[in-house]
């Protein structure tokens, strides 16, 4: 069911479009029938998208809240999360930086549910990869050096502690 303007036949400008598969909400811009600028879509799960819509696709920037508690805001590109962004976990620990097609890819930050930094270096396909400081909260540790495939590399590596 649609309730909205309608140009030549399709919805166009703002409008509401309910029961989509089934039970899926769209409130927002229209543009030929399709959503097209600014929006809110609401799933049938309890998730829930407020941003950027192009033909018919997440695109630009939005917030996307999860029923479990995980929360993503930041850019979409072509309905996935790409770019910079940061995505809370239903722990609260946060992840601050660069996504590919909804995996960490490129520099970024890691921090625990209290807000202090756990992290910061670099992601490949969501693991570390390649420089990086991993702070260890329980031992005041830091490790600086490089990651592989999420391990930390221990050769030419330098350990310290947290003041």
């Amino acid at each position: 069911m649609y309730e909205g303007k309608i140009k030549d036949a399709q919805p166009n400008g703002k409008g509401v479009l309910s029961k989509l598969i089934p039970f899926n909400n769209y409130k927002g811009e229209f543009k030929d029938g399709k959503f097209n600028g600014e929006g809110k879509y609401y799933y049938t799960d309890g998730a829930y998208y407020i941003g950027g819509f192009l033909e018919d696709k997440k695109h630009g920037k939005g917030t996307l809240n999860m029923p479990n508690g995980q929360k993503y805001e930041g850019d979409f590109y072509n309905q996935t999360i790409t770019g910079f962004g940061t995505y809370t976990y239903e722990n609260g620990t946060k992840y601050v930086g660069f996504f590919n097609d909804g995996v960490k890819q490129g520099e970024g930050s890691e921090y625990f549910y209290d807000g202090d930094l756990l992290f910061k270096g670099f992601f490949e396909k969501d693991k570390k990869n390649g420089y990086g400081v991993l702070f260890e909260k329980k031992t005041l540790k830091v490790f600086e050096g490089q990651f592989n495939n999420g391990k930390r590399n221990e050769e030419n590596a330098i350990f310290s502690l947290k003041n």
